[in-house]
């Protein structure tokens, strides 16, 4: 009766450990929509305007770790030196982005939009649920500065994930202008205890492991 008892726990066991494993590996590599998809989503909610109309250029970054960055620089109706830098929240694109592009354009801002490592038209790549985001963020904004002038002006605006990674930037930055963010979480356990539920339903207990194993995986794939 024992041995039958004992197996019961093992296999109990067993199976929990691979369910969180899964949902761990889930929150990290997420199942993102493409960027067709996410356009889609956004000529739904009647936020494209004239986005088709507007003078724009792609814009590509090659990070240190030869991860590919895909954007699209708006530029403004008047000649300008000043930016703004666009971060999408997860599971979205670039184009999350458009909704904010009149106010900015209207007063001589250029606003680059690009998608987040593992998002839109870049290869598949983990969730670093802004802690790689925000070094992607840091060699971007370097980058710019390289490419159209260290004097240039740049100022950050994100959601969610995109808030959170431009607010971490803003902190060890002394060259960004202005930061807007919104809804941005206060900290990542957090924001994988959210998603893990959102995406697996899965009861507190399991939540807390779950976020354990995520948090591994996470800076394993970090370092």
């Amino acid at each position: 009766m024992s041995n039958i008892f004992i197996s019961i726990v093992l296999s109990c066991f067993f199976f929990c450990f691979v369910l969180v494993r899964i949902a761990a590996r889930k929150a990290v590599y997420p199942r993102v929509p493409t960027l067709e998809g996410t356009e889609r989503t956004v000529r739904e909610a009647g936020q494209w305007g004239a986005y088709d109309s507007l003078s724009k250029q792609p814009l590509d970054f090659m990070l240190a770790d030869g991860y590919m960055i895909h954007g699209v620089l708006i530029l403004a109706p008047v000649k300008t030196d000043r930016y703004v830098v666009f971060v999408h929240g997860f599971g979205f694109s670039r184009y999350g982005g458009i909704k904010y592009l009149p106010p900015f354009l209207k007063n001589g801002y250029n606003v680059f939009l690009y998608d987040l490592r593992g998002h839109g038209a870049n290869s598949k790549a983990f969730v670093g649920m802004g802690e790689q985001e925000s070094r992607d963020l840091m060699e971007i904004i370097s980058q710019m500065r390289q490419r159209f002038g260290k004097h240039i002006h740049i100022g950050l605006q994100g959601e969610s994930l995109g808030a959170f990674t431009a607010l971490l930037v803003a902190a060890c930055r002394n060259d960004i202008s202005f930061c807007v963010e919104d809804c941005a979480y206060s900290n990542t356990k957090d924001e994988l205890t959210y998603q893990l539920h959102k995406q697996m339903h899965l009861p507190s207990f399991f939540l807390s492991v779950d976020c354990l194993f995520c948090e591994v995986s996470l800076w394993t794939a970090l370092e």
